[in-house]
């Protein structure tokens, strides 16, 4: 994935806070107003002090009481104070709206992009979520901290400086101004030291995150395999690598806060050593030296402010560029993706008009597929099948029959054209063709819901007593007894989660139905019931893998694959009389021979290139 350079990201992120509604438009009107007025009353309180410091001189020179005057002076002090952090304190919720859109924008648009790049995006889920996460956060941060707390800064840093040459001239302005410049060139070379070790953490803190996830999610496979120790082992030495990293860090942030503080310290110093004696010459007043203090500590407080969001700023900047990477990788492969490029508006094919005379349901030709970086899966194929046609695909593991289940309802891209009843498929509404498909393809996922929400999923406007019905003919019927439509899927054994999927696609009722090994987890006895329902469902167009080769007879046609290609085609009894390799596969009498070139002989495909077709 391509590196953006930090100009082009403090471009990205200053477009996002662009207003969006006039309501945007006068909250950033506002949060002006309280940036500039909550500043300019700050210095005026710091003034008042001073000034109320020369009024109890003055009246303990005069041995004149004076408290009325010392109270209205107190009380303007308490004022200007209570105003300005009112102020300051209002733009950080006001801000706050403008950010929570931000991300609720970001987020929205990463979750659409890798539902329509997931077919080629090489990202595991656990790094995308960090990375969303860990970027959301920052963006927010950043954005915040240079709006509502870097501007105020830097404009009470304008003003202060301001009002130390109007009061005490350029002797004093002068090392003030040579101390910022120090200062700034020395946390920018410091920070450059630091964002090395930020990149490394990173990736080391995705390290983590992943082996955690993997360990978990295999949690049985390491107790069968007796690997706990060795995982545990594994995992501690990428924490200890990261701590390492860390603890170089925290090492690195300490020497920018010392030399910022010592800085400072020597400049509070040299104020003391040069102000004293301008106080006892009466040069300026003793309220004036305690006003250039409180200036002093005022510009300390300003700079250090903006040398933490400095300091910081580089972690901030790293996690950014992290989404900001990913939006563009899953936007570029968004844009490869078949259904990219199509507009809502064109025609769907209809897969259940009775045309006497209408062209194949189904047609591949010269269809060819493999994932990035990777060799092909599918090699020059061609094949129709008609409308009403129960087709069954067979092959070794790794011959592409479930990417061809794949390629048809426009889940990845392709070359060469597929088309259904008559239309391309890259000319189609994507939304309208998946509507008229039921799929259940190898290892469909399902969501940590209850069995109701994945029953339905899709379907929200169905009727109970349907999914009742579908449920009992998945054979849920003695789930529905013990647990209920409210179980949890976790809690559900491999063939009963198969079946939530069988009673969904029933619940679709779709003219096409694309299955995949839609029997594996099911007794001999459920699978073939489930069968005997599926091919006995009128008016349906079923292209079904599977490896039980009894089901072969009950086919119309039977496409044998191997190595990307179909090795023979026909119907049980055809492929029988030609005796051939399905022959020699339905008997035993012979071994299945590979075809030539099978890529699966002398390679070995990345285990994390996409959903491999295994």
């Amino acid at each position: 994935m391509k590196k953006i350079d930090r100009r082009a990201i403090w471009s990205r992120l200053a477009s996002m806070l662009k207003p969006t509604s006039p309501h945007e438009v006068a909250i950033v009107v506002v949060m002006a107003l309280c940036i500039v007025l909550g500043k300019w009353l700050d210095v005026a309180s710091i003034k008042k002090r001073g000034s109320i410091i020369d009024t109890i001189k003055h009246i303990k020179d005069s041995d004149n009481p004076g408290m009325s005057l010392i109270f209205r002076k107190a009380t303007a002090f308490l004022v200007l104070r209570t105003l300005s952090s009112l102020f300051i304190e209002s733009k950080v919720v006001l801000f706050s709206i403008i950010t929570n859109r931000i991300v609720e924008d970001i987020t929205s648009r990463i979750l659409y992009l890798a539902i329509h790049a997931s077919h080629a995006c090489e990202i595991k889920p656990t790094s995308l979520n960090r990375i969303v996460e860990r970027g959301n956060k920052k963006i927010c941060k950043v954005l915040t901290k240079i709006l509502t707390v870097a501007v105020p800064a830097f404009f009470n840093l304008v003003l202060l400086l301001r009002e130390v040459y109007r009061m005490f001239g350029l002797r004093y302005l002068l090392p003030i101004l040579f101390t910022i410049s120090i200062y700034a060139v020395y946390t920018f070379v410091t920070l450059r030291i630091r964002s090395w070790y930020k990149e490394r953490i990173n990736y080391a803190d995705n390290s983590v995150s992943k082996k955690i996830h993997e360990c978990v999610s295999n949690m049985d496979l390491v107790k069968t395999c007796c690997c706990e120790q060795a995982e545990v082992d594994s995992l501690q030495e990428i924490i200890r690598a990261m701590w390492t990293l860390k603890l170089s860090d925290k090492g690195c942030v300490a020497i920018i806060n010392f030399g910022q503080r010592i800085l400072f310290t020597i400049l509070f110093v040299y104020s003391v050593l040069k102000g004293t004696p301008d106080a006892f010459s009466g040069t300026m007043t003793i309220g004036d030296l305690a006003t250039l203090f409180s200036f002093v500590f005022s510009i300390d407080l300003s700079m250090w402010t903006l040398g933490v969001i400095a300091r910081d700023m580089g972690f901030w900047l790293i996690d950014c560029e992290d989404l900001l990477i990913l939006h563009d990788h899953l936007e570029r492969m968004a844009r490869q993706s078949p259904a990219s490029s199509l507009a809502t508006g064109f025609p769907c094919p209809s897969l259940s008009s009775p045309k006497s005379q209408a062209p194949p349901a189904i047609e591949f030709e010269g269809v060819s597929f493999g994932y990035p970086n990777a060799p092909p899966i599918l090699r020059n194929l061609s094949f129709k099948i008609a409308r009403g046609e129960r087709v069954g695909i067979i092959g070794r593991p790794g011959s592409g029959k479930s990417s061809i289940l794949r390629l048809i309802p426009m889940l990845h891209s392709y070359t060469g054209s597929i088309r259904v009843n008559g239309l391309e498929l890259r000319n189609t509404s994507p939304a309208a063709l998946r509507a008229s498909i039921a799929c259940i393809l190898q290892d469909m996922p399902f969501f940590d819901e209850t069995v109701f929400h994945n029953i339905s999923y899709g379907l929200p406007a169905t009727s109970l007593q349907k999914i009742l019905e579908a449920s009992r003919s998945a054979g849920l019927g003695p789930l529905l007894v013990r647990r209920g439509l409210h179980s949890a899927m976790k809690m559900l054994s491999g063939g009963e989660v198969q079946m939530v999927s069988i009673a969904r696609c029933l619940l679709q009722n779709k003219p096409l139905m694309l299955l995949d090994e839609v029997t594996s987890r099911l007794d001999a006895s459920g699978e073939r019931a489930i069968f005997d329902l599926l091919m006995g469902l009128p008016g349906k167009t079923v292209v079904m893998v599977f490896h039980d080769l009894w089901m072969a007879e009950h086919m119309d046609r039977i496409i044998l694959m191997d190595a990307g290609r179909i090795v023979e085609s026909g119907s049980h009894g055809e492929l029988m009389e030609l005796r051939g390799e399905y022959w020699r596969m339905k008997t035993g009498l012979g071994n299945f021979k590979p075809a030539a070139g099978d890529p699966l002989q002398s390679r070995h495909a990345p285990l994390d290139a996409g959903c491999r077709d295994l």
